[in-house]
């Protein structure tokens, strides 16, 4: 039953679409590490068609189609859209198909869809997100309300996870832990936001995924200006009780898991442009776990890196997730926007981070360079974009802090929207 109404579903946006959008990315890879056994390089395809039917006022369904296809140089997409996955080389899926219902107060959507929050997210939090060929995506049902201008509530009930690394939609647990050994029955995942006044905003998110653990998660954001100068203060705190710990302990008894917290906070100075920001975070006892893909510390600007791990869908038996325990971090970066030397099409994000972790043998720093030029004179849509990542103190071959160890990885991508 469920898969014909998806089918119908997919006929009638097909038949009906009034609108069609996605864009065309190729993007070559090169990966290393200092002693040689890692040294590859791949070119990819990877193309995203959606297709949205508005039926009314208040009803509109979408489609998007995801693919990834190797053109040149190493048979693997896998160094390229950052997935550990065995034998992942090419694949299309169906990453988004949803039903939705939207007045002025309210919004429901329900199937596949993305959704984007500090706990859990489609895009998680990097300072080079573009570097990514697709979006993870969620099977959810979805509610989200204003309640005015200021207050708004987000609810979601989450069955399903499709990595944005991978094809395959898996069930919540067997996402988790690589294996059908836990039982996850559903996430719930709730947001409260509120504008206080035009300076101070907070957000409070709470996840409960069954037979696994609760999380909470509160943030407060100050924004002023002085001189033309933009002053930005935020500072973030994070709870997580695990229900069942005795199931998840990882092959390394360092990256238990277990209750912890993360506290941190960040400032940033703007002016013309140009962008300096500051950060520092520190975690409890016990590692955090957000094993779909929630990035909500100030000082992550690496996806995954000894440090900060994503699971991409092998689970904590092998690789744990998120946050190592007892982990003190620094971040420094600068964003710069061009306009005001004649270029404004051109944009570009350089970062540094510290991590001090009492669970690893070595301290461990991790640089980023990305830079992004805008070719809308010659094509809308056109881009190019190269971008630049180091991690020190870092073994890519077990993913694992060590020290006199580093990876590299360049990038470039051009990208074309429509």
């Amino acid at each position: 039953m469920k898969n014909f109404l998806l089918s119908l579903l997919l006929l009638s946006v097909f038949i009906e679409a009034n609108e069609v959008s996605g864009f065309l990315k190729y993007m070559y890879a090169d990966a290393s590490n200092d002693d040689g056994t890692i040294n590859k390089h791949s070119n990819v395809l990877g193309l995203n068609l959606s297709y949205l039917h508005t039926w009314n006022e208040n009803f509109s369904s979408k489609v998007t189609f995801m693919g990834v296809v190797p053109i040149l140089g190493d048979n693997s997409c896998s160094r390229v859209i950052g997935s550990r996955y065995s034998g992942v080389d090419s694949f299309t899926t169906l990453g988004e198909a949803f039903l939705s219902y939207e007045d002025d107060k309210n919004e429901v959507i329900i199937g596949r869809q993305m959704i984007d929050t500090p706990l859990l997210a489609s895009n998680p939090t990097n300072m080079t997100n573009e570097t990514f060929i697709h979006s993870g995506t969620f099977e959810a049902l979805r509610y989200k309300r204003e309640f005015n201008t200021n207050t708004s509530l987000d609810f979601s009930l989450i069955s399903k996870y499709k990595h944005r690394t991978g094809s395959e939609f898996y069930d919540i647990g067997e996402n988790i832990t690589g294996d059908k050994s836990l039982t996850i029955e559903y996430i719930a995942l709730l947001g409260l936001s509120h504008q206080w006044s035009k300076s101070l905003h907070t957000e409070f998110w709470a996840l409960k995924a069954d037979n696994l653990m609760s999380t909470f998660y509160t943030q407060l954001d100050y924004k002023t200006k002085f001189n033309n100068i933009g002053i930005n203060f935020s500072i973030q705190g994070l709870a997580q009780s695990i229900d069942n710990a005795s199931k998840n302990q990882t092959d390394n008894p360092s990256l238990r898991v277990d209750n912890s917290h993360l506290m941190g906070a960040k400032f940033s100075l703007a002016y013309k442009g140009s962008k300096l920001l500051f950060a520092a975070s520190q975690t409890g006892d016990s590692q955090i776990i957000l094993p779909w893909d929630g990035s909500p510390a100030f000082t992550k600007i690496c996806v995954t890196s000894g440090m900060t791990r994503s699971i991409l869908g092998l689970g904590l038996k092998k690789y744990a997730g998120a946050y190592s325990a007892n982990t003190t971090a620094y971040k420094v970066a600068f964003i710069q926007n061009f306009s005001r030397f004649g270029l404004p099409q051109l944009k570009g994000v350089f970062a540094y981070a510290h991590y001090n972790s009492d669970a690893a043998t070595s301290n461990q720093s991790n640089k980023i360079g990305y830079l992004k030029y805008d070719l809308d004179n010659i094509l809308p849509g056109l881009s190019l974009a190269g971008a630049y990542t180091k991690i020190d103190n870092f073994n890519a071959n077990t993913w694992t802090i060590e020290k006199d160890k580093s990876y590299e990885h360049y990038k470039l991508m051009v990208s074309y929207r429509f």
